[in-house]
This record gives structure tokens, C-alpha cells and sequence, in this order.
């Protein structure tokens, strides 16, 4: 979550370093600020990137951009774009302190109500207003008249909290409402996913950047350059800020063109071992497509299920970095998936070949096999019981997990014994699977893979 706090100091009567606990505590964490802040010596009214800084090096989440007053707030909208970069903002009413007199201002703006003047300003370009709120000390003697203001002009009414250890508690609920709703956290991590990867196709070659072209008969990177620059504004501008009413209609939309490109792609043709883990992500999306186009399945899906899609799409899109993961990645696993494995249970899972591929194939062998013609691999099983509609919404999910792990490990036929029956025909009396165990990065612990593996295993029904 990205936010501005306007706030100039002016009226506060605490520390500044017990100010920024009161406020953001629970989403910097308070263990965090008193061992990295509250003995730095920072002064904030002189040295105000310090706190986005500060966001930065310590949280993987949340960055907090501090305008003291009107000019450092226009520096910081001429830098960001405000309906796409940032989620909330906090505006004190009185901005009066530490204002450079020589800078000019906009007609009819006065320091004394500049946080009114910024949330007209802000309402005009469509920010919606319930993610922004006032924090200030002068409640009945500016805000309550504003607010009765805004009612005879049919203005949404602000939210706001007083500078007082109640309503910072207030503030902070507040805070962890927005924090705790799947729909801005899923928007910022595929935002800022997006971003990296334009930023990396500025930087780097074409070739360097973009692998979609392995999945293609006919495919130059160099050619799809601009294509690709396309495909990631629009899926980084697709989910609004303003979460809609039926979120879970705009996420069947996401999906569809999220995984439109896989379309003409042919995932047979990346092989060989070491390739596995991009033909099985690439498996993973060419059935998405498909079953997006042509099925329901995924008009109640949840929001960790399209985290766990843009994941392995920007992976299967792009070079990115096989070593490590990247700063979105992390945001969108810890937030999706908060139960992961630790790095010693997976191993031991690998190690000594307890990990429970069993299960889940057998259901779905003894569900195909009632209705659907014969497949060993588990895509190929799946999806001949999602194309006789015989897999659930609710299932879907969980689905797309276990196709992570059968296609990393897939089964094959190790022993098929046969038996004539009455009438002298040969049928199969037993058919004995084994499963080729992938290592799941289990002894590289930085790995994307790693990561991936560990926090989805909960979440993906195996035993």
C-alpha cells in the first residue's frame, strides 16, 4: 500500500518519532519502528524522504511519501500518477509551517485550510474519496463547518481522525481495513509488477527480456517488443481504484486478457528437463486461456488464485531473475499465501519423497475414469473433466495449485498388468503410476521457485 501523509508539524505535540508509531505501527510494525526509528534521530520537517526511505529498506509492502506542505504534495504528483500509484492519503487541514513564501501558489489557496483546498483538488481528478481521510487538530473549528459545506453541495462528506491516542487507534483500524482488502493489495502487486518489467524492457534488450518467443512457432523478441510494452500498460491499468461492485466480474475480465496472449502459444515446444518449471508454467496459463474463453469457471474466483496466475505469467513472459525474488513477488505471496512451508519441511518433503502427489491424482484418475477417455498427465486429466463440466468453481483454485506441483513431477506408467475377460477380450486388471519427484529449488531457498513452492502448499489440498 502506497501513501501520502500530508502533514506539517505545525500542531503536533508528540515527538515526530511517536507520531509515526501512533499512525503507522501496525503497518510498519512496532518492533520494527522502535529498533530502526525511534533512535535515528530523524527529523522529518527537514529531512521527509527519510520515512519513504525508511519504507523501503525495512517493508515489503507499504511505502509512506511525507509532503510537509502544498509544494512538496505538487512534487509529489508531478512524480507519481495519483489514480494508478497511490492508494490512500492523509491530509492535515493546517499547512502553514515551513512554507518557502517565494514559491508561488494557486489562486484562492491559503495555508490555514490548504488540506481542504488538496482534498477538493484530489475529488476533482476522481480519487475516491473513502481512501482519503483528515488527521487534525482542529476539528470544531474548521472540518466540522466544512463538512456541514460539503453537504449542501452534494460533496462526499471526508473521513476524519483527531490528533488524540483514541482516534489514532481509530486511524490505524482504519488503516488495516484498507491494508487487510484483497482488491487493492492484488491491484498494487500487479501495478508494480508491471512496472518493474517496463522499467527492465527500458534498461535491457528485447531479447534480453522477453522469452514468451520460445512458446511460438514463429516468434522474435526484437519484433514483439512493442506488443509486449502494450500488453503490460493494459494489464497494469486494467483493475481501477476504485474497487467495483461485482469485483469478481472485472476479475473474470483480468483473467481473460491476462492469459489472451497464450492463445497461438504451444508450451510442447520448450523441453527438455531443465526447462520443466516454463513448460509447466506455460502448461498452467495455455489451459487458462482456454478454459477462461470457454467456460465459468472463473466468475467467483478468488484473489490469491489470479496473484498465483500474474506470478507464473510474468515468469513465463519474461527473464526475470531465476535466483532470487523480486520485491512484487514477495508482496503478493506473503499477502495471498501467509501459511508457507519453512525452507527445512520442504526439504524434507523432497527428501524423503513424502510429498503427497498420490492423492490428489488418484481423485481425479477415479473421477475421469467414470466419465471422460483415459489421460495420465493431470493437465490432461483436468482439463478433459473442466471440458465435460465436471470440475466446480469452488475447485478451481485449488486445481491450478496442484498443476504447479503434478507438472513439476509428473506421473508415468510404471507397470500395467492385463486380464482377459468372459468374453476373451484383454482389458487392464491394474495400472501402476509413479511420479518423476522435482526438487522444487529445496536447496536454493532465495529462488523464486522456493518461494512459490512454500507458500502455496497449504493452499494446495495434496494430502
Amino acid at each position: 500500500m502506497r501513501i501520502i501523509w500530508i502533514e506539517d508539524f505545525g500542531e503536533v505535540k508528540e515527538p515526530e518519532d511517536s507520531l509515526v508509531s501512533a499512525i503507522f505501527q501496525d503497518l510498519l510494525g512496532q518492533k520494527i519502528l522502535y529498533d530502526k526509528w525511534s533512535d535515528a534521530g530523524i527529523m522529518l520537517e527537514d529531512e521527509p524522504q527519510a520515512l519513504l526511505e525508511f519504507c523501503q529498506k525495512y517493508s515489503i509492502s507499504h511505502e509512506i511519501i511525507l509532503c510537509r506542505h502544498y509544494h512538496d504534495f505538487e512534487e509529489t504528483i508531478a512524480e507519481y500518477e495519483l489514480l494508478q500509484d497511490i492508494d490512500v492519503i492523509l491530509i492535515d487541514i493546517n499547512l502553514s509551517a515551513g512554507v518557502d513564501p517565494d514559491k508561488p501558489l494557486p489562486a484562492g489557496y491559503e495555508h490555514e485550510k490548504g488540506g481542504f483546498y488538496i482534498y477538493n483538488s484530489l475529488i476533482r481528478e476522481g480519487f475516491p474519496n473513502d481512501s482519503i481521510c483528515f488527521l487534525t487538530g482542529e476539528k470544531n473549528s474548521s472540518l466540522i463547518p466544512f463538512e456541514q459545506q460539503c453537504e449542501k453541495i452534494y460533496m462526499p462528506k471526508p473521513q476524519s481522525f483527531e490528533k488524540t491516542d483514541s482516534e489514532y487507534a481509530r486511524l490505524r483500524a482504519w488503516l488495516n481495513e484498507k491494508q487487510a482488502n484483497r482488491y487493492f493489495t492484488l491491484r498494487r502487486g500487479i501495478i508494480e509488477g508491471c512496472r518493474y518489467i517496463l522499467s527492465q524492457l527500458e534498461s535491457r534488450s528485447a531479447t534480453e527480456v522477453i522469452k514468451f518467443n520460445q512458446f511460438l512457432e514463429q516468434g522474435n523478441a526484437d519484433e514483439m517488443d512493442n506488443d509486449m510494452r502494450d500488453y503490460l500498460k493494459i494489464v497494469q491499468n486494467f483493475l481501477p481504484l476504485r474497487q467495483p461492485k461485482d469485483k469478481h466480474h472485472i476479475y473474470k475480465l483480468f483473467i481473460r486478457t491476462l492469459a489472451h496472449e497464450w492463445e497461438m502459444a504451444k508450451p510442447a515446444l520448450v523441453g527438455g528437463a531443465e526447462e520443466r518449471q516454463l513448460q509447466t508454467f506455460g502448461w498452467i496459463m495455455k489451459n487458462v486461456r482456454n478454459w477462461a474463453a470457454h467456460t465459468n469457471l472463473f466468475e467467483n474466483i478468488e484473489e490469491k488464485y489470479i496473484a498465483f496466475l500474474f506470478l507464473l505469467n510474468m515468469r513465463s513472459l519474461f527473464q526475470l531473475n531465476a535466483t532470487q525474488i523480486l520485491p512484487f513477488e514477495k508482496a503478493l505471496l506473503l499477502t495471498f499465501f501467509d501459511n508457507p512451508l519453512s525452507q527445512q519441511d520442504l526439504s524434507s518433503l523432497i527428501d524423503e519423497k513424502s510429498l503427497n502427489l498420490a492423492t490428489s491424482y488418484s481423485l481425479l484418475k477415479k473421477q475421469i475414469k467414470s466419465d471422460k477417455e483415459d489421460a495420465v498427465t493431470f493437465a490432461a486429466m483436468l482439463n478433459n473433466l473442466i471440458n465435460s463440466d465436471q470440475i466446480l468453481q469452488q475447485d478451481i483454485g485449488s486445481r491450478l495449485l496442484q498443476m504447479f506441483w503434478h507438472g513439476l513431477s509428473p506421473a508415468r506408467v510404471q507397470n500395467v498388468v492385463s486380464s482377459k475377460t468372459v468374453e476373451g477380450r484383454i482389458k487392464n486388471a491394474g495400472i501402476w503410476y509413479t511420479f518423476k519427484l522435482h526438487h522444487y529449488a529445496k536447496d536454493n531457498p532465495e529462488t523464486f521457485l522456493s518461494h512459490l513452492a512454500r507458500h502455496i502448499y497449504s493452499d494446495s489440498h495434496l494430502e
